[in-house]
């Protein structure tokens, strides 16, 4: 009876201290490895948005080469905002119906 009891007593303390063994490599090693997926995928959205900012940087860069032309300010001018020159007449087409 006695040895029963012992023996049930360690397959008790046996299956706790697996347990708390399992706890721990979770703890070691689960919750550093899911920090460190999360931190990739945050790093691969950061690489993304980079890459759009240098693209959006180059076409701006582009924009500004062409505005130091007269020709595309007044090709701006004329075409966004309706200007004319001095001395010229604006017209409206519109559609008939």
């Amino acid at each position: 009876m006695q040895a029963l009891q012992a023996a049930s007593r360690r397959t008790i303390i046996g299956c706790v201290f697996v347990v708390l063994a399992a706890i721990a490599t979770m703890f070691i090693y689960v919750y550093p490895l899911q920090a460190y997926y999360e931190q990739k995928d945050i790093e691969q959205t950061e690489k993304t948005k980079l890459e759009k900012l240098k693209d959006a940087n180059e076409e701006l860069k582009e924009q500004k080469k062409g505005l130091s032309s007269d020709e595309e300010i007044e090709r701006i001018a004329r075409e966004d905002y309706r200007l004319i020159r001095p001395g010229e007449e604006a017209y409206i087409v519109t559609e008939q119906n």
